[in-house]
């Protein structure tokens, strides 16, 4: 694929990566031997290995805890109970009294240890609103020995990560596109979601369970688009990223316009889920941060946003001066993006991060396609209250017959010039030559965004009812875009990986069972982690970074002394 050229790096032989140096490959190796970043991982999954081994075999018992119920010992892991609160059990079987469905205790537990999920698409804002239930919440930390399990599980997955795409102990397999079974898996895994796995959900415009699914379904076209090298359907994934970028300005807008939170602590979450996963498969495999360059796009819209809120924030509630800041965050995109070398300078500081094949060409290029799609997704946001309040009015059951036909008139009318207006779209812009519609795309794209969103919103019979199968994928879209690199083919996704040689089908089934598997566990492994580093005490925040800091800088010397020694 021509456009490849903008994605990947070619290299001279399929057999042996060529890598350029970078941040991850600074002590890289061209004996086939592991380099010292990936020795230092190696070494610490071994070293918490033994740790958890030695925990969960030879530790000692804790000795008797104190209940915080009534300060009396625990033993045997029951606490002994006094008579009144055996006489009051005793009501409770009687059905004397109701049992409540938490105590005061639990309750405020579950309150102390509950934290905002991060999710690019939170709910939208609205009027009068109890935000407290319009966020997901995480479950409170894991045990520190089940955070050493946690580690050896996700340090099995990268290991098969390594053999996979760095040692390449599987065939490699050439990607063939036949439009006549593309089509088909896309309308029989359609089918199967529309007939089998469509679930009821609240009556709300752009809810959680509907976004989810947005993004479940755009992800899978765009992971099939690189696994069967789908060159004709550029264009559309083209959308589709744009619709991510949208995601992003949207999800974050309403999460900080709604919770007013500006906390490092919410900094800290957000970077850690988007980036988590990508800079330990960028050092197992050896490669550049930028190749995934969906996790750099959002995490830089997502600081941008994050600047816009916070910057002079009492203006968030005035319509007027927040009109003056989204026309200035308008003029500092098109200064960046559309003026030449002006970028060079803003992203020169970044070299080492932003940089692939020592240029920004790549992450110029791709921060500037959807350089638009942000500001389009929070001025989307911050008119979602009015448009919420329209789709309302067309809803509610009208007594009048008159008003019934004028509302029913209005949507289909809609709809039709809609219609007209989107082929029109298509006819000038879908079907263009690819290179040529780049230039036009992030000037375009917000159109068919917007137009989906209306018609997927516009009947509640449609807004109330979402396809559960690809609402599930797309809980794991960060998770399942940077696993198709290594996992679902190698070589930055220009093979396939072979499992069953001769089988195309029976290959990509097999394919398919293993990718998701390990997207899933590696998205609740994220989940876990993320609950136990970052506390709400920013405090022990702190303590877990510096203490991951000295234990990786600890192994990293390590790992250079026994390169260096020759002993590995």
């Amino acid at each position: 694929m021509e456009a490849y050229h903008h994605w990947f790096h070619h290299s001279s032989s399929i057999g042996k990566r060529d890598v350029p140096v970078n941040y991850t490959s600074v002590f890289s190796t061209n004996d086939g031997q592991a380099n010292i970043c990936q020795l230092t991982l190696f070494l610490i999954w071994v070293t918490i290995i033994s740790l958890w081994t030695f925990r969960r075999f030879f530790h000692r018992k804790p000795l008797p805890e104190t209940s915080a119920y009534d300060n009396k010992p625990v033993e045997d892991g029951v606490v002994q109970k006094t008579e009144d609160e055996i006489t009051h059990q005793r009501k409770l079987q009687n059905g004397h009294l109701k049992k409540p469905l938490l105590t005061n205790e639990e309750t405020a537990n579950i309150e102390e240890s509950a934290e905002v999920l991060e999710d690019k698409t939170p709910t939208q804002p609205e009027e009068n609103t109890n935000t407290k239930s319009q966020f997901s919440k995480i479950k409170p930390p894991p045990t520190f020995d089940k955070f050493l399990l946690y580690c050896i599980v996700f340090g099995a997955f990268m290991v098969f990560f390594y053999l996979c795409d760095s040692k390449h102990v599987f065939p490699a397999g050439e990607r063939e596109y036949s439009r006549d079974l593309f089509v088909f898996l896309c309308l029989i895994l359609f089918g199967v979601g529309c007939y089998f796995t469509v679930q009821v959900n609240e009556d709300k415009i752009l809810n959680r369970d509907q976004t989810e699914e947005w993004k479940g379904w755009m992800q899978v076209m765009f992971v099939w688009y690189h696994y069967y090298h789908a060159l004709e359907t550029y264009n559309m994934i083209r959308i589709f990223i744009a619709c991510y970028v949208w995601m992003t300005g949207f999800g974050n807008f309403s999460f900080f316009w709604i919770r007013q939170d500006f906390s490092i602590w919410r900094i800290c979450k957000m970077m850690f889920r988007l980036n988590f996963l990508v800079v330990f498969v960028a050092m197992v495999t050896n490669n550049q941060y930028v190749l995934y360059y969906i996790c750099a796009m959002h995490t830089y819209w997502f600081i941008t946003v994050y600047v816009f809120m916070r910057v002079l924030s009492s203006w968030n509630t005035q319509p007027n001066l927040m009109a003056i800041k989204f026309a200035a965050y308008f003029i500092c995109n098109t200064i960046i993006f559309d003026l030449p070398y002006v970028a060079d300078v803003v992203f020169t500081p970044f070299w080492p991060i932003l940089s692939f094949n020592n240029s920004l060409h790549e992450w110029k290029f791709r921060a500037k396609l959807d350089h638009y799609a942000t500001l389009i997704g929070m001025i989307s946001a911050y008119n979602y209250p009015h448009y919420e309040r329209l789709m309302k009015y067309l809803d509610q059951k009208h007594i009048d017959r008159r008003d019934r036909i004028i509302t029913i008139g209005i949507k289909i009318m809609s709809l039709g010039i809609l219609g007209i207006f989107f082929m029109t779209w298509c006819y000038h812009f879908m079907f263009m030559e690819r290179h040529m519609y780049n230039h036009y795309h992030p000037y375009i794209s917000w159109f068919p965004i917007l137009s989906f969103i209306f018609v997927r919103n516009l009947f509640p019979v449609l807004r109330t009812h979402h396809i559960g199968l690809f609402a599930w994928l797309g809980k794991i879209t960060l998770e399942t875009y940077i696993t198709q690199f290594h996992i679902y083919m190698q070589y930055n996704a220009k093979q396939l990986i072979v499992f069953i040689d001769g089988y195309p089908l029976m290959n990509f089934v097999v394919l398919s069972a293993v990718y998701l598997f390990v997207s899933f566990y590696l998205f609740r492994l994220t989940t876990e982690f993320s609950a136990f580093l970052f506390p709400k005490d920013m405090k022990r925040v702190l303590y877990h970074f510096i203490g991951i800091v000295l234990i990786f800088g600890i192994y990293f010397c390590i790992a250079f002394l026994l390169r260096d020694t020759g002993i590995l």
